[in-house]
């Protein structure tokens, strides 16, 4: 579970290429996604989740996030970074 999170650890190179390689393995259906840039994927993947899951489940994974980035909830709409909404995206798609 704190898996992903760990990736909010990385630098910004390592990070990349985590969500390149997560694009590579999980994009075969959509190829289409694995050629857009990462603020892209992470509204595309946000709006996956709340539509097959709904808001609360999109928020439950915010918080995670926003936890622990040691920031408070508001956070990560606010001033997150694109790698902050796949992370929270893949949350809550994990937490399904």
């Amino acid at each position: 579970m704190n898996d992903l999170l760990k990736v909010l650890d990385m630098s910004e190179d390592e990070q990349y290429l985590w969500v390149k390689n997560w694009q590579d393995k999980n994009c075969i259906k959509n190829r289409a996604m694995a050629f857009i840039s990462l603020a892209d994927l992470a509204f595309r993947l946000r709006d996956e989740v709340v539509t097959n899951q709904g808001e609360i489940a999109w928020h439950k994974a915010e918080v995670i996030v926003c936890e622990y980035m040691g920031k408070a909830t508001c956070w990560i709409s606010h001033y997150g970074q694109p790698i902050h909404w796949i992370i929270a995206a893949l949350k809550a798609k994990e937490q399904k």
